[in-house]
């Protein structure tokens, strides 16, 4: 693994991200937000993969020519995999950040191989889609109703009972 993705993995791991404490409109849209477009991808990507498992079926009475097209398409399960656990992270809120920022990763590899296999529409729909991603990723102090925002929660309360009671015991 080159250096660089080591620092880059050890310095993502590690993002912190402040949450907003008040529950008002910022939290309830960016939460609605955030499970209807992973919910979104849940379902898109069970889709492209039983699409997918009929097209390569269809696809076995063909030769395989070895073409990048054909590389795509049997690296697209791979992918849509992927895809399906890091829409579930974020469907569910946890490790959000990280998963968003997983998302992006994956958006932009869609449009990449999009864009290489000559697909220009699909790459214009994932560029909305990346637009989405990248203000989840900006707002993501707004994820109060996730299980990160509860474990950082739950860690404080027990960190407070616990200097409770060692104030209590001197």
């Amino acid at each position: 693994m080159p250096k660089t993705l080591k620092v880059y993995l050890i310095l993502l791991s590690q993002m912190n991200v402040e949450f907003y404490r008040k529950t008002d409109y910022k939290t309830v849209l960016y939460a609605f937000a955030r499970v209807a477009f992973s919910g979104y991808l849940l379902v898109d990507a069970v889709i492209e993969t039983l699409n997918h498992k009929f097209l390569s079926q269809e696809s076995l009475s063909k030769p395989f020519e070895g073409g990048f097209s054909d590389f795509v398409t049997e690296l697209a399960p791979f992918i849509f995999m992927i895809e399906f656990f890091i829409a579930g992270m974020t469907f569910i809120g946890i490790y959000t950040k990280i998963s968003i920022t997983a998302m992006l990763g994956v958006f932009t590899l869609h449009m990449i191989l999009f864009y290489l296999v000559g697909a220009t529409e699909a790459v214009i729909s994932e560029s909305y889609a990346l637009a989405i991603v990248l203000a989840l990723l900006i707002f993501v102090s707004y994820n109060k109703f996730s299980l990160d925002f509860y474990n950082v929660w739950q860690t404080e309360m027990e960190s407070h009972r616990l200097k409770d009671k060692i104030k209590e015991r001197r």
